[in-house]
């Protein structure tokens, strides 16, 4: 749904006038035919929203006025076909060397990974920590736990669209690499993911102790 469409009318045609350029409460209030101070009510509604902000700025003589201007919240509610630009770079890096994307794309993962750091005195308090970094991005993620292992859930993607053209580049090389780097473990498998129909993706990681007891019961059988 248009995330505009949910701020009504008024406020819509506020944050067009804004995205144009930056506007004092008096200049809103006579395009939109409303009073000043109606203006006012919709402008810091869109301030406690961080759609909006505001500062004082000199307009020729007298006392500074109250300027009103969109934040980078506010200006990301328009449609932006960032996915479809996405996906035609790739495609032509891939094209020209599919190493040196994938070479390049295991380079941004670990950066992105050390980037978060998730300190923690346990595993728990750890994957905590990169679950609130991973939030940061968009991947909207929260932890499980059983006897054997954690998973990492991720509900949404922030790079859906072009995951599902280039699925290993994106979910394999891209969000499991970071993972991997910010924790660091190698052991970070995906069990679900969204882009190969599952409701949501989900990385396991065995717990420490019990990567052992698999050590021990794999050597037993052979």
């Amino acid at each position: 749904m248009d995330q505009l469409y949910l701020l009504g009318s008024t406020k819509r045609r506020t944050v067009n006038l804004l995205l144009r350029k930056p506007r004092t409460a008096k200049e809103l209030a006579s395009i939109l035919s409303i009073q000043t101070s109606a203006a006012r009510k919709h402008l810091e509604a869109l301030r406690e929203f961080g759609i909006g902000s505001y500062e004082y700025v000199r307009l020729g003589v007298g006392r500074p006025k109250k300027v009103f201007a969109l934040t980078e919240k506010g200006r990301t509610l328009f449609p932006m076909r960032y996915a479809e630009l996405l996906n035609m770079l790739l495609g032509n890096m891939i094209n020209r060397s599919r190493g040196e994307v994938n070479q390049a794309i295991a380079q941004i993962a670990e950066a992105v990974g050390k980037e978060m750091n998730p300190t923690g005195k346990t595993d728990r308090e750890q994957l905590a920590n990169l679950s609130a970094a991973l939030n940061e991005f968009g991947f909207v993620t929260s932890i499980e736990e059983d006897d054997r292992s954690y998973s990492i859930i991720s509900r949404s993607c922030p790079l859906y669209q072009t995951a599902s053209k280039y699925q290993p580049l994106i979910c394999h090389g891209l969000h499991d690499g970071i993972i991997r780097s910010a924790l660091p473990r190698e052991d970070v498998k995906l069990k679900e993911c969204m882009v190969l129909g599952q409701s949501l993706c989900r990385h396991v990681i065995v717990k420490r102790g019990r990567q052992d007891d698999a050590l021990v019961v794999r050597s037993e059988r052979s």
